[in-house]
């Protein structure tokens, strides 16, 4: 099933669904993780990295 922009925002910032801040969403398309199609060929330890992913934070640029 293809999500259209305002599906995808909601599965992964409204409460029912993933309940993700809108700056873990930015920090999972950084991972590639863009929509919900690029989820389905994850297996669970594939999960438990991206999240563990998310919680590394990334360092700012200077001057960016």
């Amino acid at each position: 099933m293809v999500f259209n922009a305002g599906q995808n925002t909601a599965f992964f910032e409204n409460g029912p669904q993933m309940n993700l801040p809108h700056l873990v969403r930015l920090r999972l398309q950084q991972e590639g993780l863009q929509v919900v199609e690029n989820f389905q060929d994850f297996l669970d330890d594939d999960l438990i990295q991206a999240f563990k992913n998310m919680r590394t934070p990334i360092p700012g640029i200077p001057g960016v």
